[in-house]
């Protein structure tokens, strides 16, 4: 990633909200951010995501699954 490239991270888990919300989001950025920048989403389920969202898997945080399971 260049110094000046901007970079927009979300996270998406469980079933509380669907990828159509994530994708919402990309585009509101996209519309009113000025390139370059990066759209990252950290999530357990990357399909139906838009393909220039970046997609990576969410990190262990060291939570008990009741924590985290229904979702955001």
């Amino acid at each position: 990633m260049q110094d000046d490239q901007k970079a927009i991270i979300c996270m998406r888990w469980g079933t509380l909200f669907p990828a159509v919300y994530v994708n919402i989001l990309y585009s509101a950025v996209k519309t009113h951010l000025s390139p370059p920048f990066r759209f990252i989403c950290f999530t357990d389920e990357p399909s139906g995501l838009h393909p220039d969202i970046e997609v990576r898997p969410i990190p262990d945080l060291g939570l008990p699954q009741q924590a985290w399971a229904t979702g955001a």
